[in-house]
């Protein structure tokens, strides 16, 4: 006989069952065994999301609580590094205690950053990633402002060449 219990189940299995023999005879019996409990690795509950960042602004990203479950009921503890293994870039910290992500990516920090969040249950570990996307520093377009009266050139002579300037045109402008 092979017993199969319900997935994560341990705990006392308790067995009643019957003997008869070739004669007719019948004897009721009763067994019992424990399954022990294993531990099993935290799992995925939810996917972790992209997320974006730009050059000189302070980034900060909390991995949710409900991210990771474990079903034994151990407490989780957080790590992060690259997805290759590799530590944070220096400008990215990751706080364990409080799952956070955060820091200023510099001007020179536009990358795409593949991420890994591990959860351990002290045994056993489960990670996933995700992407972080360092934009660039765009500063705003400020259109050039007019000069409120019109610029004034210099008077021309009829069938000769003219020649205008850059500085002459732009006079006024800011």
């Amino acid at each position: 006989y092979i017993f199969t219990p319900n997935a994560n189940f341990n705990g006392t299995v308790n067995l009643s069952y019957q003997v008869t023999d070739n004669k007719g005879g019948v004897v009721n019996a009763s067994n019992s065994f424990v399954l022990d409990a294993v531990n099993d690795a935290p799992t995925i509950l939810e996917s972790l999301l992209p997320r974006t960042a730009t050059e000189t602004q302070a980034f900060s990203y909390t991995v949710p609580v409900s991210n990771f479950t474990d079903i034994d009921g151990d407490i989780l503890t957080y790590t992060a590094s690259l997805s290759d293994n590799s530590p944070l870039p220096s400008w990215l910290n990751f706080d364990t205690a409080t799952r956070t992500f955060s820091g200023t990516p510099s001007l020179t920090d536009a990358d795409v950053l593949s991420i890994k969040v591990t959860a351990s249950d002290g045994q056993l570990n489960t990670s996933q990633l995700f992407t972080l996307t360092v934009n660039d520093f765009v500063l705003a377009n400020t259109p050039p402002v007019a000069p409120s009266s019109p610029i004034s050139l210099a008077n021309g002579v009829e069938d000769t060449p003219y020649l205008i300037n850059e500085t002459d045109l732009l006079n006024g402008f800011s």
